[in-house]
């Protein structure tokens, strides 16, 4: 698995498949991108799809200490891995889990700074 590297150092593990347009896929706040491996691979017949590991979890490392611009950081780099274009921030929802919506707040604030 490829990393990408933080503003602050830290080692954020993805991976990306398909071509087209590029879509960040983010997570919710326990989860360290696994769950979303068969939409990656489903969205990637039309995109270039970026999936990745929060920081802390899975493959990638972790700070000293968690702040939401440390992930906005992550986010960018990601964006680079990507090609480097404005996004558009979208939410998958799961209803069996209506809790997990942090990761779509991290991604609009990256988001906004972009465009």
């Amino acid at each position: 698995m490829p990393y990408v590297t933080s503003a602050d150092g830290t080692q954020i593990a993805y991976s990306i498949d398909g071509s087209g347009p590029a879509v960040i896929l983010t997570t919710g706040s326990l989860d360290d991108g696994s769950e979303n491996a068969r939409l990656a691979t489903e969205l990637s017949r039309w995109f270039r799809v970026v999936n990745y590991a929060r920081r802390g979890r899975g493959e990638s490392g972790d700070g000293r200490e968690y702040s939401v611009a440390r992930e906005i950081e992550d986010i960018a780099a990601l964006i680079d891995a990507a090609g480097g274009r404005p996004c558009r921030a979208l939410r998958r929802v799961d209803r069996r889990r209506p809790g997990p919506r942090d990761g779509c707040h991290i991604a609009v604030h990256r988001c906004g700074r972009s465009l």
